[in-house]
């Protein structure tokens, strides 16, 4: 007698389902917050987040050599991240391009700065012409950022220069009501004992080096000498790291310094500003300084007789890894806007935390109307997000188990609001980074694996969705 087989289907497994639909809804959700706070951009730094704490000394190198890395696309997010390992007689460069895969400009500045490094090896060179020999490499294949990063000094608040200079100049006349002997900071003192050989003339000095920084006139880069661009770009660098250093920054950062505690909050926020683009030149110097003073020594020592023969013949010693791609763009999946933006601002309103009691039906409506909100974006529409390079060289690092150098990152650009709260919230590993710039960028991809983590940055981002809807109903009905 034959014996009947019975087949039984299998069963879809639908948890692994909710849980796929409920990852996607959230990967949205995020998409959707970071969209709402870039576009509406309301959301404002306050006095007590006005604050720029020092990097330390191998963020200052690591950010330094992705500056010189990133290309100089026009693209709005060419950005860089970098981390270094070493063994005895071995240094790896481990770079992440923002574009995915690194530009043949990508390639052909951080060959140049190989270059140059040995060159000054090869040479034996001392620390100031290693300083001299890399403000020639950044000439070369760096003015363009170095200027971009100019015009946007010059005009603070949509501002021209001749505005940004007045506002500043009133600042430091309050400013003198609080501290009446002015600039007494060392850079400033020195400079003004050079140029005037009176040191009481610092705070005139401090206040043209920042007349001159404003008057430079970048359309004339066009038609001047390399050597006259050279003399420009570090004339630029060094007038900002002076100023960022200087008293009168210190004590608006400072937050129990009398004069800090008498400016109005759109002083306050418009000093801010001016000294984060200030700092984004100064860090040119900085790092550059930073980096001769510690970084040079350390690759001596880590690379010995041996690696920096190797070095040396361009055999080995320091290598460059380029991560192209941890997680491939392929993967990352289009999502597509669910809601439109009147009525996803609409839900916002409804939500019962936020002080906006005041506005009735009629008014919420108007809000959700407006050109601002109707603008963000267009329901059913296609958005690909990507894993931003400093997430990807984490995972990388993070996967191989591989140690770098005070386990910090560096990057070409402050990393974006969602970058910072991911890699804050995750407990692996503790990583060392850069403040962030505190600004969302909408095409951020929560890195696979870690639904959890999604969760935690999607409940930070309400929150930040909420105070960024709450000031745009504000500013249309205060």
């Amino acid at each position: 007698m034959t014996r009947r087989h019975s087949f039984i289907k299998p069963k879809v497994d639908v948890l692994a389902l909710s849980r796929q639909a409920l990852t996607t809804k959230m990967e949205v959700d995020i998409l959707i917050g970071l969209r709402i706070v870039e576009h509406l951009g309301r959301d404002q730094p306050t006095k007590n987040s006005t604050n720029h704490p020092k990097e330390d000394e191998i963020l200052q190198i690591l950010n330094w050599i992705s500056l010189c890395i990133v290309s100089d696309s026009p693209s709005p997010y060419c950005d860089v991240a970098v981390a270094i390992s070493a063994q005895p007689g071995n240094v790896t460069i481990h770079i992440s391009s923002g574009s995915g895969s690194p530009s043949q400009h990508e390639h052909e500045n951080i060959a140049l700065f190989i270059d140059t490094l040995r060159c000054a090896f090869l040479n034996d060179l001392g620390p100031s012409l290693i300083v001299r020999d890399f403000l020639g490499m950044l000439a070369h294949r760096a003015l363009p950022q170095i200027i971009q990063k100019i015009r946007a000094v010059q005009k603070v608040e949509g501002g021209g220069p001749e505005y940004t200079y007045k506002r500043f100049y009133s600042l430091v006349c309050a400013w003198l009501h609080h501290r009446p002997e002015g600039e007494i900071s060392k850079g400033f003192v020195d400079l003004a004992v050079e140029l005037t050989r009176r040191e009481d003339q610092a705070t005139n000095v401090m206040v043209q080096s920042f007349f001159d920084l404003l008057s430079y006139n970048i359309e004339d880069t066009q038609r001047t000498t390399p050597q006259e661009k050279y003399q420009h770009m570090v004339s630029a660098m060094a007038s900002c790291d002076l100023l960022v250093s200087s008293t009168f920054f210190d004590d608006v950062i400072n937050r129990d310094k009398p004069y800090r505690l008498s400016l109005e909050i759109t002083d306050l926020l418009f000093l801010h500003e001016l000294i984060r683009r200030l700092s984004q030149i100064a860090c040119y110097q900085s790092g550059l300084e930073e980096f001769v003073d510690r970084g040079v020594p350390y690759l001596k020592h880590v690379l010995g007789c041996d690696g920096m023969e190797n070095f040396k013949q361009g055999t080995g010693g320091i290598i460059v890894n380029w991560i192209n791609t941890h997680v491939p763009q392929n993967t990352i999946k289009t999502r597509y806007w669910p809601i439109s933006p009147s009525d996803k601002i609409g839900q916002v309103l409804a939500t019962e935390n936020l002080e906006v009691d005041h506005l009735n039906p009629e008014m919420r409506e108007y809000i959700c109307q407006t050109e601002v909100v109707t603008g963000a974006w267009m329901q059913g529409e296609a958005i690909t997000p990507k894993v931003h390079c400093e997430l990807q060289l984490l995972l990388y690092l993070e996967e191989r188990f591989i140690d770098v150098n005070g386990d910090a990152i560096g990057t070409s650009a402050p990393m974006c609001w969602a970058c910072h709260c991911y890699i804050k919230k995750r407990n692996s590993r503790k990583w060392r980074i850069s403040q962030t710039s505190g600004k969302a960028r909408d095409d951020w991809c929560l890195p696979p694996g870690r639904p959890d983590l999604g969760a935690a940055v999607l409940r930070s981002l309400n929150k930040k969705v909420g105070r960024v809807v709450e000031e745009y109903a504000c500013e249309c009905f205060p």
